[in-house]
């Protein structure tokens, strides 16, 4: 069975665009993120953001594509990263996409370092064109190129939201989402006897 290094990647956004920058390598578009530790998905896509930008997230969703999985990308000349030995296969990453909620203070050190230019809020527009191949791109770089489109633009597409305020994209249970959302928020204590409808009251997933 492969061991690949999973990863995610987090589109932020704030009044209808998405905060990243642009790689000085190939000039595409980027956004922020890092490695799943011991954490879940939406914990760790949460504090990667949170290290590399200051900003926290809200309403965080997994945005529904297959993960881009790629090999280890390296120069000849290096001894290779530090999860190569353990993740030989390459790394793979998931995309979630949430609201910016406040802003402070980057992480120190390597925690919050970037590796994009022109950092700044992009409309889905000028993404789209930023993530649009060229012939100066190989085979990989288009295949990272396609799934960070197909990210944009199934959030571009799908903008129902559920009361807390996540994305439902298509075919995603409401009841699941609820679920999900609360067991994030306070923990998997109250979501037990949770009912999803008007006939549900209050007291069913209210903490006691």
């Amino acid at each position: 069975m492969p061991k690949y290094r999973d990863r995610v990647e987090v589109f932020g956004r704030k009044d209808g665009k998405i905060l990243g920058g642009i790689y000085s390598g190939d000039k595409s578009f980027g956004t922020f993120g890092g490695g799943i530790d011991s954490d879940s998905l939406i914990q760790a896509g949460k504090r990667e953001y949170k290290e590399e930008t200051g900003w926290s997230l809200r309403n965080v969703s997994k945005i529904p594509i297959k993960p881009h999985i790629a090999p280890w990308h390296r120069e000849t000349a290096s001894k290779g990263g530090k999860h190569e030995k353990n993740y030989p296969d390459g790394h793979r990453t998931y995309f979630l996409v949430g609201d910016l909620h406040r802003k402070g203070a980057k992480a120190k050190g390597e925690d919050g370092q970037s590796r994009l230019d022109s950092q700044r809020f992009y409309s889905p527009d000028e993404i789209e064109k930023l993530l649009t191949p060229t012939s100066n791109h190989d085979n990989l770089a288009r295949k990272r190129l396609k799934h960070r489109l197909r990210a944009i633009q199934k959030i571009s597409a799908y903008q129902d939201h559920t009361a807390a305020g996540n994305i439902l994209f298509p075919g995603e249970s409401l009841k699941e989402k609820v679920k999900s959302i609360i067991k994030e928020d306070i923990g998997s204590t109250y979501t037990k006897g949770i009912k999803i409808g008007n006939k549900s009251p209050q007291k069913d997933w209210m903490p006691k």
